[in-house]
């Protein structure tokens, strides 16, 4: 794989700007040369990045998970650029390293990145994707500053503060979330999850639906269970922010519905015993102001701003 901070550079412009036309502007260049190396950046990885309209450009789900490594990676490039012109320089300590769950970070690292190239230019995020399992290690071995993700598990050497709870839905292949929810239990059960906590809250849900699944399946990623109801190999429960971006009304992907009553709390948690920093409270407003403006697109109880 053949990969240059050329395309990187312009690649990062046009997700953040969701417009080649910008983004060509911003870096200097022509549109055709801008599109040529995103052409060669999707053959490189051999998968779309964008899906192209009329009105601009939007990341696939490769595309969301290139974004968050070519930042990362564009960082330490300028570090260590500011190293090779200093040598004597010390090394900055503005670096904050932050663990987010796939599903948060699926919804939110686009925005959160643009509002803290404007809003904290002088920090460098890191970001690591993981369980909400593995981010409670992280964050006791101090390898990331703070994380985002559930109180399904929490370590109790961890603080936990909440941002938003997403709503559950049911989701099924096409046509089949009917009056008759019975007709799911041909189909096996995906469980989404290895933590034991979501899953007893999966296990609430179902009983809530009058649903006895007849056969399991733990299937994770959330990204890899989707894929396997899309099929028809089987129907599940997910939260809000792990289907978000399929939620569209007219959308031919699958059925949903969301389950009333239920819900899991997502938000901040660091280490006891410290005070969370200034620049993870910072983050975690701009977090709270995304939220805030994505749970004005859905209605009552998928998305939830300071649940009770």
């Amino acid at each position: 794989m053949s990969i240059d901070s050329k395309q990187l550079r312009c690649f990062v412009e046009v997700a953040t700007l969701g417009s080649m036309n910008k983004a060509a502007a911003r870096l200097n260049i022509s549109q055709s040369t801008l599109s040529r190396r995103m052409s060669q950046l999707e053959y490189e990885f051999n998968a779309p990045l964008f899906v192209r309209s009329s009105v601009g450009v939007e990341l696939t789900t490769e595309g969301r998970r290139l974004f968050s490594k070519a930042i990362a990676l564009e960082n330490e490039l300028l570090n260590l650029r500011n190293i090779a012109h200093d040598a004597n320089a010390p090394i900055a300590n503005n670096t904050l390293t932050f663990g987010m769950v796939p599903s948060a970070n699926h919804m939110l690292l686009q925005r959160l990145l643009v509002m803290l190239a404007s809003g904290m230019p002088d920090t460098m995020l890191r970001i690591t994707e993981a369980s909400h399992h593995l981010l409670d290690k992280e964050l006791i071995n101090e390898t990331i500053d703070f994380a985002l993700k559930s109180d399904t598990t929490i370590d109790p050497r961890l603080n936990f503060r909440t941002i938003w709870q997403d709503g559950l839905l049911l989701v099924a292949p096409k046509g089949l979330i009917t009056t008759d929810l019975l007709v799911l239990q041909s189909l096996p059960f995906i469980v989404p999850t290895s933590d034991e906590g979501f899953k007893a809250i999966l296990e609430k849900a179902l009983r809530r639906l009058a649903l006895k699944p007849k056969k399991l399946i733990e299937v994770t990623p959330s990204p890899s269970a989707k894929q396997l109801i899309k099929k028809g190999g089987g129907y599940s429960i997910l939260p809000f922010s792990s289907i978000a971006e399929e939620l569209e009304p007219t959308s031919n992907l699958f059925d949903f519905r969301l389950i009333h009553g239920t819900g899991i709390n997502v938000g901040i948690a660091w280490r006891k015993g410290e005070a969370i920093s200034d620049k993870a409270d910072k983050i975690s407003g701009y977090i709270t102001d995304i939220i805030a403006d994505i749970a004005t697109k859905y209605p009552k109880g998928y998305i939830t701003l300071d649940p009770p």
